[in-house]
Order: C-alpha cells, then structure tokens, then sequence
C-alpha cells in the first residue's frame, strides 16, 4: 500500500487487511478461509464471490447488510 495512503487509514484498517495485501507482521489478519460468510452461500451479497472468499471474515462483517448480507 503506497505510504501516502497508509498515513489516511487508521491503524485498524490496516490491521485488518490481509498480509498479503499490507503486510503488518500480524497473524491476526489472514488471508480468508475460502468461504463465504453472507447468507444463502454468499448470494445474499454484491460482491463477487471470488472476493468474498479471498477477504478475512472480519472485513466481510464490516460492510453494511444492503451490501454483503451477513445477518450481523
């Protein structure tokens, strides 16, 4: 992640993002399980599956229902 941008987020952010995207030297944000956590096996959701997938559950639980329907 270019330094400029990392100065923007806040150290949470960061920390959720897998290592592989902004490594932080954390094992806490891993790269996702290869499944989906929204409803009806991730249909529930506008982001494409392959994402869904790819990105940490924490991260999938952050956005917002409308969007990415996890029942939280």
């Amino acid at each position: 992640m270019p330094l400029a941008i990392q100065k923007m987020v806040p150290e949470a952010v960061e920390r959720i993002l897998p290592n592989s995207i902004h490594n932080t030297g954390d094992s806490v944000n891993a790269t996702g399980t290869g499944e989906t956590h929204a409803a009806k096996d991730g249909e529930d959701s506008i982001v494409p599956k392959a994402v869904q997938k790819l990105v940490p559950e924490s991260v999938e639980r952050l956005l917002p229902n409308k969007i990415h329907n996890t029942k939280d």
